[in-house]
């Protein structure tokens, strides 16, 4: 666990490095760290003194009275790195100081880490900016016992808020992204720690979490570590007995609830061994866990990821076998050879031929590269290159990390048009260190990293502090997306003249119903628009949908439109293309759309249906504009300029659930056009006017006024929690919240406890309502295992009242396992048990439309993957055979879930008979042993047939069979777009899935009642308020200015904290002497671009929303 938090001086000298060892005994020195700190001669052994003295501001040089160079109360950093509980029990108790020895190494690499990137201000010609590069001036110390005096093996990376500056000048620093990133860097501690552990012959692994697990652990051993985690427990009670919310606030917690170390070591370890041998397993036991046999030298230096082997590798190329011919690695070699001993294989061969061993490991290069950037979904618009591709005269040494690196952009990038170099950086050299990648090491990594900088494939923001990063291809595809909108400025024919359709405008408001002015404007830029392309910036509940009808009566009259213009609505989801077509207007999914004229972009071929005269008559309409990637959006736009069609309005709202691909058009199209064609802020959905006034307080609208720019984007963690806690008082006048007031879940038992609570509780309200009730009422929640809990309470009412019939049977059924187009690329992104469902012909392995595989095995050396058939046929299936291009399939993991006769289902998107396209409101009419006959609603033509009852049967063992799921509530992705008298939700306030943009979702979707149920509103309101859920465009991270300080509310939570503290200091323990560690003597990425900022937000782009493709 890595925890950073602020701290002052005090007596730091005393505090951290005076205390005495319990448990490994001895009196082990601290020592100094940092490069500042050898640059001004602070070494070895830390001088107590002089260390208090660098706490408080002030530098003592060698032989010189102490120099003042900071004052206030923020003084430096501490970063408090706990080893896992096993280790710290088989170091004190089994003796193994080895692991101790691990430990500080591996906090020692992330404290180089954090100082690689740590900032200092700089003002040039009246400009102050931030300068990535200064050298950190700190101290190390290793602890062994918690407060309670328990094993706690940790070590204290303490910096100092002075460091040097690039020219030797003591300033003060800053080390934001420690904060930011502190999941990340902590499971980089875990990596390096597993890494080196491994090595001693230690059977270890990292957890999903990222965490180092001891793989042959008995249960003794958890069970030795629950009784002596008792501090733990005490922390968490005191968190919840002030209410505190956030991670620093807890930090603080833990400071001021510490009483003094015993000293009486031999007490302390007879306890201790006491506690194991009650638990039957004491310390004999443990160390027999010890392993005796370590790698030998030339297995660990294989092993190592410092860099030595790609050395090697370039050594034996030398300068002369650079130009060396290309020899092709033959597929049936490779599925039998590792990665390494095909590069090795290739070192005669030339830097191009290593680089394809590289590729060919991981996906077939012959067809696309596994680095290659992802493609829009209209292919074509680009040109198809290896983007990562080398240079002819590139470092041999970085080859390999930047290789894993490009792989890890391309991960990241598919699902965020922005992202922070340490979101790439760090799980590359974790990649490198759990899968033991020979020159995948940090120095190599942050030198790729630097390389891909300066060849611009890779672009920084101004924003030092964040490194805010956009990929090139996505800046260039940002820039086609607004190259669209120009373009298409005066090319667009109007349907009436401005004054004729004020007139028309007048008229269906006199006959129909009143618009608001936001209305009136969408309605005008439909039919009297000259440009091609609008963009619409709607607050969720402006009545866009209100104003689509209305143009569609004004264009039905043929007098207003001679030439038979239509409308044609594009939604990403069906749920909304169900509400445009509910308009009487025809409408498809962004993915149908694309689909269908995908061919004809290519070839000028169109579907035997369309007419390209009838497309030029139409106006496009493409709703929820923040749901398309910019990759869809592009490949629509490109579609209707060549269909030559009269306008393409996107309207969208870019403070709502952003895209799952990559991008916030909304957000872009505010970015570079500096405005929106039309903007709708007069909220008109919620008739109870207090719902109403909590949504206008989250999106910043003040008043009813009608002005166009009368909602604000939201700001940093302040902003946020002040606007929540506006609307929490107005939804509070409504009674829209209920708060069930439970204490913070401390393990994943009470965790799921407090889920069904929640659950029972939604439960028990819509059981209350009456069937009419019901039908009114839209049940929503973040999360699917909040939606299965509340499924299950509801049956049991249904039941009850006769709606569902017979027994429950249990059915396997298949739910998504999202993985991103390079996570496909990899064996590893695969366990047993998997199923792969193709949605195209694979002759290589006899495999049709739909047919379903489960994975047996998989090899990760040869990247392929064992696979069973329906039939029980066992194939391999390569994803990297050298000839063909990786299929289209999606991947999909078996649970449980029951049904009976009367049970309401949906049908998940990708089946193979494609229902969820154009089946809903499906109920079970009968279950037999031939499988599930259903009856739903069918749109057989949306226009002219829609809502046809039909009834169909889904085959038992049939892959459609399986791809079904309870239909009683949404998730807030799914709930986009919809609207309804009554909304009931579940929010739970530890869940990742707790932001804001989901909040507001949710609150947007009631017109008359709304009722929010969560374990605990304060903890839900902290959790939002640094959550946004919001992504950025590319274009506004290369200008996205510093954040908004948002560490305000845990600095007020540690003062509480420590108000609550005795003063007294006490003494921390002594441990073992580490070997001094020389600093690393790579230099800090230099990155200082000069770019315009103007927006300045808070942004999370770590928290991915779990939701379904298409729904």
């Amino acid at each position: 666990m890595f925890n950073i938090v602020q701290v002052k001086g005090d007596d730091a000298g005393g505090y951290y490095g005076t205390q005495a060892n319990y448990y490994l005994g001895g009196n082990a020195p601290s020592r100094w760290v940092g490069q500042g700190a050898a640059e001004i001669g602070y070494v070895g052994e830390i001088d107590p003194e002089k260390f208090t003295q660098l706490m408080n501001g002030e530098i003592a040089r060698e032989g010189e009275a102490p120099q003042r160079i900071l004052s206030g109360v923020r003084k430096g950093w501490d970063m408090t790195i706990s080893a896992p509980k096993w280790a710290s029990i088989m170091i004190t108790l089994g003796g193994d100081k080895r692991l101790s020895t691990h430990w500080q190494n591996a906090a020692q690499k992330a404290f180089e880490y954090v100082e690689q990137f740590a900032t200092y201000r700089k003002t040039t010609g009246g400009k102050t900016r931030d300068i990535v590069g200064a050298k950190l001036i700190g101290g190390a110390f290793l602890h062994d016992a918690n407060r309670n005096n328990e094993p706690s093996i940790h070590v204290h990376m303490v910096a100092s808020a002075i460091g040097l500056t690039k020219d030797g000048k003591l300033r003060a620093i800053d080390l934001q992204h420690a904060y930011k990133h502190a999941k990340l860097i902590g499971q980089y501690v875990h990596a390096q720690f597993a890494h080196t552990a491994r090595r001693d012959g230690y059977k270890v692994s990292l957890d999903d979490n990222g965490m180092t697990v001891l793989e042959n652990a008995p249960p003794q051993l958890h069970e030795i570590s629950e009784a002596l985690s008792t501090r733990r427990d005490e922390v968490r009670a005191e968190i919840d007995r002030i209410g505190v919310a956030t991670r620093q606030g807890e930090v603080a917690v833990v400071r001021a609830t510490r009483d003094n170390k015993s000293n009486d070591t031999d007490l302390l370890l007879d306890q201790a061994r006491a506690i194991a041998e009650h638990k039957g397993f004491g310390p004999a036991k443990i160390r027999a866990l010890i392993p005796e046999d370590q790698l030998s030298l030339k297995d660990a230096m294989a092993s190592d990821i410092d860099g030595r082997l790609p050395e090697f590798i370039a050594r034996q190329l030398g300068p002369s076998s650079r130009e060396a011919s290309v020899v092709p690695v033959k597929a049936s070699e490779a599925r039998h050879q590792t990665v390494i001993e095909r590069i090795m294989q290739g070192a005669s061969r030339g830097l191009k031929s290593i680089w394809g061993a590289f590729n060919e490991h991981a996906r077939g290069h012959q067809a696309s590269s596994a680095t290659m950037m992802p493609k829009p979904s209209l292919g074509g618009l680009i040109e198809t290159r290896d983007t990562f591709e080398p240079p002819k005269d590139y470092p041999i040494e970085r080859l390999a990390a930047r290789h894993e690196l490009g792989y890890q952009i391309r991960r990241v990038s598919e699902r965020q048009a922005a992202f922070t170099l340490h979101e790439v950086i760090l799980p590359t050299i974790i990649s490198g260190l759990e899968h033991r990648l020979p020159g995948v090491g940090r120095k190599e990594v942050i030198g790729a990293a630097r390389d891909l900088v300066s060849e611009g494939l890779l672009n920084v923001g101004r924003d030092r502090k964040s490194l805010f990063t956009a990929t090139g291809l996505e800046l260039e595809r940002e820039q086609r997306i607004h190259g669209f909108t120009k373009a298409g400025e005066g090319q667009s024919t109007p349907i009436l003249a401005p004054e004729k359709a004020a007139l028309e405008i007048q008229r269906y408001e006199k006959n129909t119903r009143t618009l608001t002015s936001g209305q009136r404007d969408l309605l005008s830029a439909l039919v009297s628009s000259t440009d091609r392309f609008v963009s619409v910036q709607g607050v969720a509940g402006t009545g866009k949908t209100t104003a689509i009808r209305a143009a569609n009566a004004i264009l039905g009259r043929s007098e207003n439109n001679p030439y038979g213009v239509r409308l044609f609505g594009i939604a990403n989801t069906k749920s909304a293309m169900k509400e445009i077509r509910a308009q009487g207007i025809e409408a498809r999914t962004t993915a149908s759309f694309l689909a269908r004229f995908t061919n004809f972009f290519h070839h000028d071929v169109l579907p035997a249906t369309e007419n390209k005269e009838v497309w030029e008559n139409t106006i496009i309409l493409f709703d929820e504009a923040s749901f398309a990637g910019n990759a869809d959006m592009e490949a629509a736009m490109a579609i209707a300029n060549k269909l030559g069609v009269r306008g393409f309005v996107a309207q969208g709202d870019r403070d709502q659930l952003p895209a799952i691909p990559a991008g916030n058009v909304p957000d872009l199209i505010s970015k570079l056009n500096r405005r929106y064609s039309v903007t709708l802020s007069d909220i008109v959905r919620q008739t109870n006017p207090h719902l109403r006034q909590a949504i206008q307080n989250l999106v910043g609208i003040a008043g009813k006024g009608s002005d166009k720019e009368g909602y604000r984007p939201i700001g940093g963690a302040r902003d946020v929690r002040t606007r929540v806690t506006k609307a929490v008082e107005s939804w509070s006048y409504a009674d829209a919240i209920t708060d069930l007031g439970l204490e913070k879940a401390k393990n994943h038992q009470e965790r799921q406890l407090q889920l069904e609570d929640i659950a029972a509780t939604v439960a028990n309200v819509w059981n209350s309502l009456s069937p009419e009730e019901r039908m009114e009422t839209l049940v929503v929640f973040p999360t699917h295992q909040l939606r299965a809990l509340f499924h299950d309470k509801v049956r049991e009412t249904l039941r009850s009242e006769g709606q569902i019939k017979g027994e429950d049977q249990e059915r396997t059924v298949l739910r998504p396992k999202p993985l991103s187009a390079a996570e496909k690329d990899r064996a590893e992104s695969y366990a047993k048990g998997d199923v792969i469902v193709f949605s195209q012909q694979v002759r290589r392995i006899g495999a049709r439309i739909g047919a379903r595989y489960s994975v047996a095995d998989r090899d990760t050396d040869a990247n392929t993957l064992y696979l069973n058939g329906q039939t029980g046929d066992a194939v391999a299936f390569s994803l990297s055979d050298g000839k063909n291009k990786l299929p289209r399939f999606e991947v999909f993991k078996e649970a449980k879930a029951s049904f009976a006769v009367g049970d309401r289902i949906r049908i998940l998107p990708g089946d193979p008979r494609n229902l969820a396209e154009v089946m809903s409101d499906i109920t079970i009419t009968k279950q037999a042993g031939r499988g599930l006959q259903v009856t739903g609603t069918v749109d057989v033509d949306p226009v002219q047939r829609p809502h046809e009852q039909r009834t169909i049967e889904l085959r038992e063992g049939s892959t459609t069979s399986m791809m079904i799921d309870h239909d009683y509530s949404r998730t807030v992705y799914a709930a986009q777009g919809l609207s309804s008298l009554r909304v009931l939700a579940g929010f739970h306030s530890q869940s990742i899935m707790t932001s804001f943009a989901n909040l507001y979702v949710i609150g947007s979707r009631a017109r008359e009642a709304l009722n929010i149920i969560t374990d605990s509103l304060q903890r839900a309101i902290e959790a939002v308020a640094h959550n946004p859920g919001i992504e950025m465009s590319a274009h506004t991270a290369m200008e996205h200015m510093e954040v908004e300080n948002f560490l305000d509310q845990a600095r007020s939570e540690m003062d509480t904290a420590r108000a609550l503290a005795d003063q007294e200091q006490s003494q921390a323990p002594d441990l073992q002497e580490v070997p001094e560690r020389p600093m690393s003597d790579e230099h800090p990425v230099n990155m200082d671009r000069e770019q315009n900022l103007e927006i300045e937000n808070d942004i999370a782009p770590s928290l991915a929303p779990e939701r379904e493709v298409g729904d």
